[in-house]
């Protein structure tokens, strides 16, 4: 990476983060390579349709960046007593602290900033090993890292069309997945090198669209076809290699629920159309209001659209819509006695359970995002009715780093691990882990 690229990386992960917050009608940039960084709101479209210029190309590094040892040994972001999380909760977080204890996975240095990447699991298919991102003060590079005992045990060395678009393969826990041009490859973390697993013949070139679209957990990908001027939609079987093709005019993959039987795929005008497993409209359109969403199972056949909403019938940091178009359900808001939703929600949602997560950005340090839900870390089971958290810490960030202060998060396949990133006031970004309860 040359330093142009690093300096335009830089100024547009800045203005990335400095505009997440808005609560306003995203705007979709028209993508005309791949390589760009995507969810821009519209008074900074202009800005950044000029940044967009430079692709992002990953180099390797020196290792380091990630401690070794015992991570029992290790500070996390809240304080912990007894394996008890102590933290206060009010309203959603009238429930009990939760059991678990809450440790630091990485150990940065001045300046780096280590984190999962947004929406892509970073768990790979037996939860062994996980894959974080490192930028900041240090080289950028991909880093896998053992869960058992949190050392880095090598760097991914793959050039996706976009940062966040790589994925671990939903059934092999040793290779990683992304697209090349017009084809579908691999790298594998034993062995080290990069190998073709898909060609799609007759596309100039495939990606994820403009948002990473992970596979589902039964090989099921949703990526889009660029040819001669046109563009597909296109469901790609990770085991047989079977293809579906359908045209359109949008920029967003299909993602698959859980089921794989059918499709989520969000619409310039912020609502999500339901596709069925062939990509043909089922008539079912929930507005959102933009592309921030996940797709979670519930364990009992029920799918659903998590999302956070700032206006419009359900508003909440968390509202479960379900994708045969019934009533949606408010978790996290106004009508469920929860403040008004305060920005800067992620989410993440389990492959092979029905937990979905999301973390709420915390307390600036100007308090201009002062709100008794900033700085929450929240697990809930989407099949469960009461809509009590499975748990709740907090993460102690203030975004001091911009973009990369981001609460990135991910829940493993089973559901069992979470892992968030959080700058803690200070000069660095690490990522934390915890064990969920039962």
């Amino acid at each position: 990476m040359t330093e142009l690229d690093d300096d335009l990386h830089s100024a547009t992960a800045d203005l990335r983060r400095q505009v997440a917050g808005m609560s306003v009608p995203e705007y979709r940039v028209d993508r005309n390579r791949p390589g760009t960084i995507r969810r821009a709101r519209v008074l900074a479209a202009a800005v950044v349709i000029g940044l967009l210029a430079a692709g992002v190309v990953l180099v390797q590094s020196d290792p380091g960046g990630v401690i070794t040892g015992n991570r029992a040994d290790m500070a996390g972001p809240t304080e912990v007593t007894d394996g008890e999380l102590d933290v206060t909760t009010d309203p959603v977080e009238s429930t009990e602290p939760t059991g678990g204890q809450t440790q630091q996975l990485t150990s940065a240095t001045s300046g780096e900033y280590l984190v999962p990447l947004p929406f892509g699991s970073a768990w790979n298919a037996d939860e062994t090993h996980l894959l974080l991102y490192r930028t900041g003060s240090s080289s950028p590079a991909y880093l896998v890292i053992d869960v058992a005992t949190g050392e880095q045990i090598g760097e991914a060395v793959v050039d996706p069309p976009d940062i966040e678009q790589v994925y671990w393969h939903p059934t092999n826990p040793d290779l990683l997945v992304f697209a090349a041009g017009n084809e579908l490859r691999s790298w594998s973390v034993n062995e080290r090198r990069e190998s073709t697993l898909h060609r799609f013949v007759g596309c100039d070139r495939v990606d994820s669209g403009s948002t990473p679209v992970p596979p589902s957990s039964g090989g099921l990908m949703g990526l889009l076809c660029y040819a001669d001027g046109d563009t597909f939609m296109l469901a790609f079987e990770l085991d047989t290699g079977r293809e579906i093709r359908v045209i359109t005019d949008g920029r967003e993959a299909p993602r698959p629920a859980p089921s794989g039987t059918r499709f989520a795929v969000g619409a310039s005008d912020g609502s999500v159309g339901i596709l069925d497993a062939d990509l043909d409209p089922t008539g079912v359109s929930i507005d959102l209001e933009g592309d921030q969403f996940v797709v979670v199972g519930d364990g009992a056949g029920g799918e659903y659209l998590a999302a956070a909403q700032y206006q419009g019938d359900e508003i909440g940091s968390l509202v479960l819509h379900p994708i045969d178009g019934t009533p949606a359900r408010v978790i996290v808001g106004p009508s469920s006695g929860d403040e008004y939703p305060p920005s800067g929600t992620w989410l993440s949602a389990s492959t092979n359970s029905s937990s979905v997560a999301l973390t709420i950005r915390g307390v600036d340090d100007d308090r201009t995002n002062a709100s008794a839900l900033a700085g929450k870390v929240l697990v809930f089971d989407s099949g469960d009715r009461s809509g009590q958290p499975r748990f709740v810490a907090d993460h102690g960030g203030a975004a001091r780093h911009e973009y990369w202060s981001t609460n990135f998060v991910s829940l493993s396949p089973s559901g069992r691990w979470l892992i968030w990133s959080s700058d803690g006031r200070s000069d660095r970004v690490e990522t934390f882990i915890v064990e969920l309860p039962e």
